[in-house]
């Protein structure tokens, strides 16, 4: 039998102008499969990339511009690329 380990979550954490509250999302190579997969949907449309985000971040969402929403979004996408994982980007 095998056993397979968990490691330990690693985030992407940022600020929002404004806002002492420090957000987090976890990073690709942390992800369950079904954190994964939500993401990989929202890539396609963005009603479906703030939904996606509200889940981390809660109604914080609803106060971002677009360029804001795509610029946490991009700057996940690094932070997880520079983990060794590819992800889509916006």
């Amino acid at each position: 039998m095998r056993t397979f380990s968990v490691k330990k979550t690693e985030y992407f954490k940022f600020q929002i102008e404004g806002n002492e509250k420090i957000y987090r999302i976890p990073l690709a190579t942390s992800m369950t499969n079904r954190e994964l997969l939500a993401f990989k949907k929202a890539t396609g449309d963005y009603e479906s990339q703030i939904e996606w985000l509200r889940g981390y971040i809660g109604d914080a969402v609803d106060d971002l511009t677009p360029e804001q929403t795509g610029e946490i979004i991009r700057a996940w996408s690094k932070d997880t690329s520079e983990q060794g994982a590819t992800v889509g980007e916006s």
